[in-house]
């Protein structure tokens, strides 16, 4: 079984992501990150969704309640990689651990 990580954040973040190896998904608003992550919930390989701080916080407070009452995937919210910063594969590990307690190992296909 494949416990994909899947990201979606800004237009201009993603390719960070990408180079680390995570499937990335861009939103420019609530709307479009929701729509990402209705599709998301229903796909059995994807683990981990990490969503910029700022969409996430733009979506319906129920919609969230609704999704962390789920097992999978772990949905954290994350703070976005800042220029001239850690890489976002260094970045997906701190968030990982300060949030659920584990370390991912991002590897490249």
């Amino acid at each position: 079984m494949n416990n994909s990580i899947l990201i979606i954040t800004h237009p201009i973040l993603g390719i960070g992501y990408r180079l680390a190896g995570a499937n990335v998904f861009e939103a420019d608003n609530g709307i479009d990150a929701f729509n990402i992550l209705q599709t998301a919930l229903k796909d059995e390989n994807i683990g981990i969704v990490g969503i910029d701080e700022d969409l996430y916080k733009s979506l319906n407070p129920r919609f969230l309640e609704a999704i962390k009452k789920r097992q999978k995937p772990l949905i954290l919210s994350m703070q976005s990689v800042k220029e001239g910063g850690t890489s976002a594969e260094e970045h997906i590990r701190e968030i990982t651990l300060r949030t659920a307690g584990i370390i991912v190992k991002v590897e490249k296909e």
